[in-house]
């Protein structure tokens, strides 16, 4: 059975009360009318207390708007989500802190600046790797545990160390996209500051 069309009063005709004055109708706008569709009312609020007939509700119009709803939120995905997406990462900063004293060294720091990252983004992880002259290639996959309009955040499950990588999403501040590798142990805190770009 179709649903029963939306009936308002007309805009331009005054109503007139019991004493003589005349009764100017209130602007109807979308919130007005969407609202009391949602909560099941049949009747908007009139100036002056009084009440109008304005739509005639009925479940098919309430499931169509609660779809439209639906549809509006799951499309507000971030943009950087795309499965197989590819950065190619510099360091930009290397900060590190340890009961070692040689991990301190402006050796050590210059060496970790020189690395390189790729870096592939999945719907539910990211793989890492690190390429350098000095030390050992590695890959590292990250799966993902917050994924919002600002950030990605992600974590190594498979090692004893706290390994986490973050990326920001990359439409919020333009090229480069910001990431950061975070690796923590009880000896040592080392973090890698990257710029990304994103390749494909």
């Amino acid at each position: 059975m179709p649903a029963p069309p939306l009936t308002c009063l007309p805009a331009s005709s005054p109503r007139k009360t019991g004493r003589g004055k005349q009764l100017q109708p209130r602007r109807i706008l979308f919130p007005d009318l969407v609202l009391p569709l949602i909560r099941g009312q049949r009747y908007l609020p009139y100036q002056g207390g009084r009440a109008m007939r304005a739509i005639a509700t009925s479940r098919p119009v309430i499931l169509r708007l609660v779809i439209l709803l639906l549809a509006c939120l799951f499309a507000m995905e971030p943009a950087n989500s795309k499965d197989g997406d590819v950065f190619l990462c510099t360091v930009s900063d290397f900060r590190t802190w340890s009961d070692i004293p040689s991990s301190g060294s402006p050796e050590f720091v210059a060496n970790n600046k020189a690395r390189k990252f790729d870096i592939q983004e999945f719907a539910d992880h990211f793989i890492v790797t690190s390429k350098s002259s000095t030390f050992k290639p590695s890959s590292t996959k990250y799966d993902i545990f917050q994924r919002s309009v600002y950030q990605v955040a992600a974590f190594d499950s498979t090692t004893f160390m706290l390994d986490t990588f973050v990326m920001r999403t990359a439409d919020i501040e333009g090229p480069p996209t910001k990431a950061r590798v975070t690796l923590q142990t009880p000896t040592y805190l080392n973090t890698w500051y990257l710029d990304c770009a994103l390749q494909n």
